[in-house]
């Protein structure tokens, strides 16, 4: 049964100036080590779009999940990974892993975009 979909766009150089002022404290707050490893492995532009996608996946992911970003769900209790094939895949924290989610994820130039269905 579908618990509920979520889907959020960013423009892309929104998250290029918050990580220029903020750098490590937008970075530690919103994401986990392994994302933020993942991603400052990447070239620019590609380091960018990776955080926006993510960012935008975790919004999708709390309004999927009817809570919004806050007490009930914060940025970290989820992480998103890529598979092999380079599909993205939800990591959730333990109490919320029982959900299946369904994450599309994409970027051009200017935006990303995040799409999510959450399966109870």
């Amino acid at each position: 049964m579908i618990k509920g979909i979520g889907c959020d766009i960013i423009a892309i150089s929104r998250v290029d100036k918050v990580l220029r002022r903020f750098q490590d404290k937008f970075l530690t707050r919103v994401f986990t080590k392994e994302e933020i490893a993942l991603g400052s492995a990447l070239p620019m532009p590609k380091r960018i779009a990776h955080f926006a996608k993510r960012f935008a996946a975790k919004e999708a992911i709390a309004k999927a999940l009817g809570y919004g970003i806050g007490s009930s769900f914060g940025f970290k209790d989820c992480m998103i990974l890529n598979a092999q094939s380079g599909a993205p895949y939800v990591v959730f924290d333990p109490i919320r892993d029982l959900y299946q989610v369904h994450l599309s994820i994409s970027d051009e130039k200017d935006y990303a975009i995040a799409y999510v269905v959450i399966e109870e």
